[in-house]
């Protein structure tokens, strides 16, 4: 089988905390044949969707630089058609530069299994899609009109404030009604992006923990409490976050029954999910991530769970 990953630079990457590393990593284990890709290498050539691929050679700690753990093959151009699974897996800011790259995919044929779907993620930004179980989130709101943000944060008192389209907790803001800056940072906000933002009530309970579950093909399969650090609201590992194991709740097992039909249709294979305090914030399914932190606290490796199922599933 042959596999290719369009991702960002190795570079960029941690490997000590990588999901995609680790997807890579199993499949390496199985014998499987590897490639990588940079986005902008993807190209459309009067019919024929390809890119300038490397083929891994060895997935070693020991193999040429020890900070890229992966010795590799100098890139080549390939048919995209030549490949049993592509995952999508470079990370946001969800842009045209994304949007671009999911309308290219698309035009491969089904033979080829693109994790995600690529039209399902282009139609499915994580703060969008989470919109259509507006029954199971918390207060929100998404504006670009100021009198309505700050009517909202009056009738809340206590708010935050998100781009749609931001990441790793990148421009996440607390609101209070009694902030005499609160205006100002709602006038940051309108005049930063350009596309509405996304305002939700606050939770207190946001310092007990945001917890991320993983699901596949719509089935919670492991869980990460995340907990911010002291004086923040935000609970991203990558913005200081600790995480720490904790069972899912019975209406957190409930919000994943919600979902599973609507991932399913839409071949979101591999998506992971926000709960705060029992509401849920955001479905991720651009590039999650968390499968290596929730190995190192449950000692369960998610990317065989997660090449098992795509196996029984397409084979």
């Amino acid at each position: 089988m042959r596999i290719a990953f369009q991702m960002d630079e190795l570079s960029k990457l941690n490997f000590a905390s990588d999901s995609t590393y680790k997807i890579m990593e199993e499949a390496y284990k199985r014998g499987f044949e590897i490639f990588f890709y940079s986005p902008k290498s993807l190209s459309w050539n009067y019919g024929i969707l390809c890119a300038k691929v490397f083929k891994v050679l060895n997935i070693n700690d020991s193999a040429g630089d020890k900070s890229i753990p992966i010795a590799y093959e100098e890139s080549t151009m390939m048919n995209l058609e030549d490949f049993d699974f592509i995952f999508l897996r470079q990370d946001p800011p969800f842009d045209m530069a994304y949007i671009t790259s999911t309308f290219l995919l698309e035009k491969l044929p089904s033979k080829v299994k693109v994790i995600n779907n690529p039209i399902s993620v282009r139609n499915s930004p994580e703060k969008l899609l989470v919109t259509n179980f507006a029954h199971l989130m918390p207060k929100t709101l998404i504006s670009s009109d100021f009198d309505t943000i700050y009517n909202f944060l009056k009738q809340e008192h206590k708010c935050v404030i998100k781009p749609l389209y931001g990441n790793a907790g990148s421009d996440v803001f607390f609101l209070d009604i009694y902030d005499v800056n609160a205006k100002s940072i709602i006038e940051y906000f309108l005049h930063s992006f350009k596309e509405q933002v996304m305002v939700q009530e606050f939770m207190p309970n946001v310092k007990k923990g945001d917890k991320r579950i993983i699901l596949i093909d719509g089935e919670p399969v492991g869980s990460l409490l995340r907990i911010p650090a002291e004086n923040t609201i935000k609970s991203n590992l990558a913005a200081g976050g600790r995480g720490v194991h904790e069972d899912l709740t019975e209406q957190e097992i409930l919000i994943c029954d919600n979902l599973k039909p609507t991932l399913q249709k839409l071949g979101l294979f591999f998506t992971g999910i926000d709960v705060i305090d029992g509401k849920l914030t955001e479905i991720n399914v651009t590039s999650p991530t968390g499968i290596v932190a929730i190995e190192n606290l449950t000692g369960v490796n998610l990317a065989v769970n997660l090449w098992d199922s795509l196996l029984k599933k397409y084979r």
